[in-house]
This record gives C-alpha cells, sequence and structure tokens, in this order.
C-alpha cells in the first residue's frame, strides 16, 4: 500500500461495526494474512465472516494465493487495535476499500469521481426533491471533495440566499455523513435516505431561524 498512514486516518473514521474489504499484496502479502489471522483468534473485537475464515486458512496452507479471492477478506473491528497494529497489516496489504452504499467511489481516478458525483447528483435531485427544497427557498450544489487525509469525498452544500445554510459532507471510504464537520451516526444507504437527510436538515435549520 502507497500510503499507510491515510489507510489508518480512514479506518480510525469508521464505526465499530463497519467492515472493510483488505487485498493483500501478490509478493509477501501471506505475512500480513498471517498476522491477520492471528489478530482474528486472539482479539474477539476483530472478526472477518465464517466463510471468510475458511477461505484465510486455504490461502495460507493451500498454495492458492496467486488466486485473488484468497487475498481479499471482509474485516470487521480494526477499529478497535492500535496504530502499531494496523501499520503490521497495512504494509502487506495491496488496497483497502470501505463496505457501504457508496463504495466503489474511491475504486477509480478523478475522472470516475467526478462521474459518480454527477450520477449521485441526478438521483438525489430528483423532480420530487427539486420541488421539496424549491418549496423551502433552499438550492444545493455537490461537489467534488476529500476528507482532511486526502481521502476522496462528496460535498453537497445547502444554500439559500446565496449564502450556505449548511454542508453534509459523503466520507468515500467509510460512508460516513458528515453535518458541518461533525459525523453523525447515519451512513450512506441510498439516494432517498440521503434526500430525507437533507430534507431534515433543512427543516431544523428553518425551525431554528424561525
Amino acid at each position: 500500500m502507497k500510503n499507510v498512514k491515510r489507510a489508518v486516518s480512514s479506518l480510525r473514521r469508521l464505526k465499530s461495526s463497519q467492515s472493510v474489504m483488505l487485498c493483500f499484496k501478490l509478493d509477501d502479502g501471506m505475512i500480513g494474512l498471517a498476522r491477520l489471522r492471528d489478530l482474528v483468534n486472539e482479539n474477539n473485537e476483530v472478526r472477518v465472516p465464517f466463510l471468510d475464515k475458511s477461505i484465510m486458512n486455504a490461502g495460507i496452507v493451500g498454495g492458492q494465493w496467486g488466486i485473488r479471492k484468497y487475498r481479499t477478506y471482509q474485516v470487521y473491528g480494526l477499529i478497535n487495535i492500535s496504530d502499531d497494529l494496523l501499520y503490521c497489516i497495512l504494509e502487506y496489504v495491496d488496497t483497502i476499500i470501505g463496505y457501504h452504499g457508496m463504495k466503489e467511489f474511491t475504486s477509480g481516478g478523478k475522472k470516475y469521481q467526478r462521474e459518480f458525483v454527477q450520477l449521485l447528483s441526478n438521483l438525489v435531485f430528483n423532480p420530487i426533491f427539486i420541488i421539496e427544497i424549491s418549496r423551502r427557498c433552499v438550492s444545493i450544489k455537490a461537489s467534488l471533495s476529500k476528507m482532511e487525509d486526502g481521502t476522496p469525498a462528496i460535498k453537497f452544500d445547502l444554500f439559500m440566499n446565496n449564502k450556505i445554510l449548511s454542508s453534509l459532507i459523503l466520507d468515500g471510504f467509510t460512508g460516513r455523513i458528515a453535518k458541518d464537520g461533525v459525523f453523525c451516526n447515519d451512513v450512506y444507504i441510498s439516494s432517498t435516505q440521503f434526500q430525507v437527510m437533507i430534507i431534515d436538515t433543512i427543516d431544523k435549520i428553518l425551525d431554528v431561524k424561525c
């Protein structure tokens, strides 16, 4: 992995119930997988699904390392271990992807990410939703953004009279949603869920202003 430090920073934003997909390196990744297996066996806060655990053992002892599925695992609870332990595993990881409703967002380059922003915008800003926010005299702008560690994100700025009322950010790695820089408990699931959240955010702000 090119930037282990950023990966550790991204993992720290996960909720404890969330998982990630780790794909270990072809050349020396088996060292990291063995360390992960030991961690899973020793720490009940870190776990992998039963099927992944079976594949993990086959990948280590069965000589199947060249096949990608034997190098890719869904892991829960990495947020619960120290940075030192994370570094010892992640240095042998090729790719790490958050497991959530918009996980494809970070799988491509800038061009793909911009296209994803446009696609998500089209899903969120459907005619009925546009009518709802227009009734509240609010406009919304979606743009490609970044988290503090450089992880791609999607930012939604809410405007009234050309002034920003609020900003919502979808963290591309965790799928978590931050309102004005503060993470809430919500993880992105669907465009409909996000529409409801935007409307709720607008209505709460307008109630306070009134």
